[in-house]
């Protein structure tokens, strides 16, 4: 889970600590750089500058929620549990290869760094009829938003009963 404390505070956070750094040093350069991270995070703040840095984090999540629904309505051991009208799926935990500043550096100048990216995910998913309930667990790659292969897929039920199964284990499956 996401610490809630740091993310509804991170801008006041980064403000305090920038401003501390840029008057607590002798280093003219540094004070420079504090004080433009400063004024650039005041920026984003209210709303004048927008920097996201993975603008399709969020179509990545749901393009795999869809796939996730897809493949625990055609497990047939998991019939039982689920119903294709009433199944829901949270929005998936998902890291991928190419998060963070060096992956949205190479992204910014259009350096590829793999050519098939790796993922993993996790979700938890409910059935409001059937009352099945659990968690996946996934791990796969993509070439772009559109073809993404998922290479396993575990499936942890929680309710009724404790069960495990591995629906999917290949390399090159497709949806």
């Amino acid at each position: 889970m996401k610490n809630f404390f740091f993310q509804k505070n991170k801008y006041l956070i980064g403000s305090v600590g920038l401003f501390f750094a840029a008057f607590t040093t002798n280093s003219a350069v540094f004070q420079g750089l504090a004080s433009a991270s400063l004024l650039y995070n005041t920026l984003e703040r209210n709303g004048i500058i927008e920097a996201e840095m993975h603008p399709d984090i969020q179509t990545r999540k749901m393009r795999l929620s869809e796939l996730l629904r897809h493949h625990l309505l055609k497990t047939p051991s998991l019939s039982r549990l689920i119903n294709e009208d009433t199944l829901m799926i949270a929005k998936p935990v998902t890291r991928f290869e190419d998060q963070g500043f060096i992956g949205w550096g190479f992204n910014k100048f259009g350096i590829k760094l793999w050519k098939k990216q790796e993922f993993t995910m996790q979700a938890d998913w409910k059935d409001a009829k059937f009352y099945g309930e659990g968690t996946a667990f996934c791990i796969g790659s993509y070439e772009n938003l559109e073809n993404y292969y998922f290479k396993k897929i575990t499936i942890k039920v929680e309710r009724p009963k404790v069960e495990e199964y591995i629906i999917l284990d290949n390399n090159t499956i497709d949806i």
